[in-house]
């Protein structure tokens, strides 16, 4: 029975040890003081004041800092209100953390979807970004853009 478990793991690309990670939304949107694409990891209160007033300049959530910690990732310049980043998931694997994410939009104005549907995106500069909350790891953390299926 264990040869078949290996051989389907193997197989499948999936890991025997890696477990999916519950997340909380903390903040999500498209405009922020971060301008650059970054991906920040807040382990501290110190850290949390200093990444809060350069992201927005409003009061910072609470965070319980023994047991959480807080995952931000920022897409920097983006030209028009198409645009925005979603999450696929967060792992956690034996020795690392993996968050998948993905950019959203670019949609050119005029543009058809693949439903059928006419796009129109305000031309407006946003910075996209989204926030989160997880259990807090120790694990090095990896963030990996993924392509999402078109619908």
């Amino acid at each position: 029975m264990k040869n078949i478990l290996f051989i389907f793991f193997l197989l499948f690309g999936l890991s025997a040890n890696a477990s999916p990670l519950a997340y909380e939304i903390v903040n999500q949107g498209s405009q922020t003081g971060i301008r650059s694409k970054e991906f920040i990891v807040v382990k501290s209160k110190n850290e949390l004041g200093q990444f809060w007033e350069r992201h927005s300049g409003e009061t910072a959530p609470v965070i319980d800092f023994d047991k959480e910690m807080l995952i931000g990732i920022f897409l920097g310049f983006k030209p028009d209100a198409s645009y925005g980043v979603s999450l696929k998931d967060i792992e956690l694997l034996s020795k690392k953390m993996v968050v998948r994410y993905a950019e959203i939009g670019g949609s050119k104005d005029g543009e058809v979807s693949a439903k059928g549907n006419f796009r129109l995106a305000p031309q407006a500069v946003v910075y996209p970004f989204l926030i989160l909350k997880v259990k807090r790891s120790e694990l090095p953390i990896e963030f990996k853009s993924i392509e999402l299926p078109v619908q």
